[in-house]
């Protein structure tokens, strides 16, 4: 099974429309088969995750990157849909912030 071991929600201030920030989630896998990330989507154009391909052995940790370049100033809302392996074959994650201008 997939466990994060970081929070499903990040917040985040961003400066400046057009500047890039990133996040980061930690996740480890504890069930007793390897966990296989088959992709993520996003809720918009603008927020990027990348994560590294290979299988996460049990016991193993792994990390999502992810790079949001927001193109207006106001608050954002951003989710990403995580599809695995798992009993539940996926689970979500959120990005909130303000970006300043």
């Amino acid at each position: 099974d997939l466990h994060l071991l970081s929070r499903r929600q990040r917040q985040m201030c961003i400066r400046d429309s057009g500047s890039t920030a990133q996040a980061a989630f930690v996740l480890e896998n504890t069930g007793n088969k390897p966990l296989v990330i088959t992709h993520i989507d996003a809720s918009c154009g603008c927020t990027k995750p990348s994560w590294n391909r290979s299988p996460v052995m049990p016991g193993e940790k792994s990390e999502i990157k992810v790079e949001i370049i927001p193109d207006k100033a106001g608050a954002f809302d951003k989710t990403l849909r995580v599809f695995c392996n798992t009993s539940a074959g996926s689970t979500s994650l959120k990005i909130i912030g303000m970006v300043e201008e």
